[in-house]
């Protein structure tokens, strides 16, 4: 006993003259831990990496063994399921150790001050069905990987700072109902393999610099029922394929460089509500067919010739 009492007064003077403080750090007994030790450490990871402490609400985190009480988690069968801070004060990136979370089936992040490019590993999480983080500052490409998480349902990456093409392996993702990548900086054409994503009701774009004609495949999309492409540089003419999308309930195209005459086939839209097609180089008359279309509230042409 002396021997060790004689150690630590040696060694607290040696941290003394580094002028070091003696802290208390909390531990856990690491076997009564609620999800497994991995899991613990990639949300303390995501916890410093994204500015924990400045948080706006962040009740439990750390704080204890049981991450089912932390703010917003949802902790299902001793596995981290969702993570869900939205208007946080989150700062920072999000580390690649988020793909620890294996077991993670939504991560809503909107409304936040996220930095840097999506995790390279991201697409490990294949069990994820919702991915939202709308309006960060997110940049980077959008990485092909995320053509690995084939059970989104939801992929909301708007109002970010996203650069390049759309990937061709977004095509992947076939139970998709939402996709939108609007208010970025896209560019590039559309790859046709978007036209694989049979289920999706919201195809929203906007706001990029998307080039290239639309695409006739399109057609395909027999739930689409939001068609968003306004903001764009798409040119060439409506394709008459698009009467196919019988769902449709809103058309917004404006702002683009479209040409030609509207096809007869727009009178196909029995559920059309709103139709947007101002800021275009279109031309022609209004197709007699559109008079079917007694569900339509708004129809703008302005600027158009």
């Amino acid at each position: 006993m002396r021997i060790l009492y004689n150690l630590a007064v040696i060694l607290g003077a040696l941290l003394a003259s580094l002028g070091a403080k003696a802290q208390f750090v909390k531990t856990y007994d690491v076997s009564s831990l609620q999800i497994p030790q991995e899991e613990y450490d990639a949300l303390v990871s995501f916890y410093h990496s994204t500015g924990g402490p400045e948080w706006t609400r962040r009740t439990g985190w750390l704080e204890n063994n049981f991450p089912s009480e932390w703010y917003g988690l949802t902790v299902e069968n001793g596995h981290v399921t969702a993570i869900i801070l939205v208007s946080n004060n989150l700062t920072g990136v999000l580390p690649e150790s988020l793909s620890k979370l294996t077991y993670l089936k939504e991560i809503h992040l909107i409304n936040n001050f996220l930095e840097g490019e999506l995790p390279r590993s991201l697409g490990s999480l294949v069990t994820l069905e919702r991915l939202n983080l709308y309006n960060n500052r997110i940049t980077g490409i959008l990485p092909e990987s995320i053509g690995q998480l084939t059970n989104l349902t939801d992929l909301i990456l708007a109002k970010n700072l996203f650069f390049g093409s759309i990937p061709e392996s977004i095509g992947n993702l076939k139970n998709l109902r939402s996709l939108s990548l609007a208010s970025n900086q896209l560019e590039g054409t559309v790859p046709q393999t978007v036209c694989k994503l049979t289920n999706l009701v919201i195809l929203s774009l906007a706001n990029n610099k998307l080039s290239g004609e639309l695409i006739c495949a399109m057609g395909e999309m027999s739930q689409l029922r939001w068609l968003v492409l306004e903001n764009n540089r798409f040119t060439g003419q409506i394709p008459p394929e698009i009467g196919n999308l019988k769902a449709l309930e809103q058309i917004y195209l404006a702002g683009n460089r479209l040409t030609g005459c509207l096809p007869q086939s727009m009178g196909e839209l029995k559920n059309l509500q709103l139709l947007d097609l101002s800021r275009n180089e279109l031309s022609g008359s209004i197709p007699m067919s559109m008079s079917k279309l007694v569900k339509l509230k708004g129809f703008v042409m302005s600027a158009s010739n």
